[in-house]
């Protein structure tokens, strides 16, 4: 692979974590399902500060689920003045996989005085299908 289309690959692998967070907190589940390859998996500790216990879930229409479990808790999506502020970005892009690894920030009370409510990294792996970017997992640590 040339650096060009290793710059292309880290370019776009970066902006589908950017995007994933933007749906998550303003986006449709059809956008962020959109994003998530189909057997997806994620990985997530316990978050005691947010009530939210230790999840697995795996394929996309799990994700979706939880993801919808997480709207109804009001934890994040549209209205909820919740972000995810994603840092620290690291791609290494291989011709159809790659993995990344990102730091999060984890906000509420957005429309006031945001609140940093938690923070940990990402750890992404992602496949290229038909030409197009997808994340395939996600492992979710705090520190």
């Amino acid at each position: 692979m040339d650096l060009l289309e290793r710059a292309a690959h880290v370019v776009l692998i970066s902006d589908l974590v950017a995007r994933l967070a933007q749906a998550a907190d303003l986006g449709t589940l059809e956008e962020y399902g959109a994003l998530l390859a189909e057997d997806f998996t994620w990985e997530m500790p316990a978050s005691p500060d947010i009530d939210l216990p230790a999840q697995v879930r795996t394929g996309r229409e799990s994700a979706l689920i939880g993801a919808q479990e997480r709207r109804d808790a009001g934890i994040q999506g549209p209205g909820t003045g919740t972000f995810h502020v994603i840092t620290t970005v690291s791609v290494d892009p291989g011709p159809d996989e790659a993995t990344s690894m990102a730091y999060w920030h984890y906000y509420t009370h957005g429309r006031e005085m945001p609140v940093l409510q938690s923070m940990g990294v990402y750890r992404d792996r992602f496949v290229r299908i038909d030409g197009t970017w997808l994340i395939a997992s996600r492992q979710i640590s705090r520190p």
